[in-house]
């Protein structure tokens, strides 16, 4: 009379811990977007320089900068 047992149980010493994606995503995103600046030669992305309307280059933090920009 021997057979397999199956539970049923959902304990959660059997379940992988829950990685909270939004933080996971985000550092990955970030880390993306700082090896993009580093393959364009921005090594620091709080330092990036860009040339305003009126010709004089600005220092701006690439965090701070919005889609449109």
């Amino acid at each position: 009379m021997g057979g397999d047992y199956h539970s049923d149980n959902n304990s959660d010493d059997n379940q992988p811990d829950e990685v909270d994606s939004n933080d996971s995503n985000s550092e990955v995103s970030d880390d993306i977007i700082s090896y993009l600046l580093k393959e364009r030669g921005i090594k620091d992305p709080s330092q990036i320089k860009f040339e305003g309307e009126n010709g004089q280059l600005q220092t701006r933090d690439w965090n701070d900068l919005t889609l449109e920009e």
